[in-house]
């Protein structure tokens, strides 16, 4: 029993007759890990090659079109971003990403996808912000 439990109990005996949820996995089994968001860059950018026959680099990468939701950068720094971080795992430089770049680079996947390539089932494509799809 955690110390928060204690307290609790402490504060009001009540809560003893409540069941105590247990919890599976802890918190950190919500987010995919570091190693789970490069693999799935790595397939993406693979998918994309093989579609287009292009392999993105600085040269010639599209630009970015998506949402922006609230970031604090501009359209060309989503752009090179993703592409950073593709060169990274390409390279072995890196073998995953962090969270804000997984969810930039994704994004930036799903604005240059082409559209008679389906995207990939096990990899969740972002939604366009309600906002900007207005």
């Amino acid at each position: 029993m955690g110390l928060r439990r204690k307290i609790a109990l402490w504060i009001c005996p009540e809560l003893a007759d409540l069941p105590y949820p247990a919890v599976i996995g802890g918190v950190k089994a919500r987010f995919p890990s570091v190693e789970a968001r490069g693999n799935d860059l790595r397939r993406l950018d693979q998918l994309y090659a093989a579609a287009t026959g292009v392999e993105l680099n600085h040269k010639n990468a599209p630009a970015y079109s998506g949402p922006m939701y609230e970031w604090r950068c501009s359209r060309k720094k989503v752009r090179a971003s993703a592409v950073n971080a593709i060169e990274r795992l390409r390279s072995g430089r890196s073998a995953g990403v962090h969270q804000m770049t997984h969810f930039t680079t994704l994004n930036y996947f799903s604005a240059i996808w082409p559209d008679r390539l389906e995207w990939p089932h096990n990899i969740p494509r972002p939604k366009p912000s309600k906002k900007e799809a207005a």
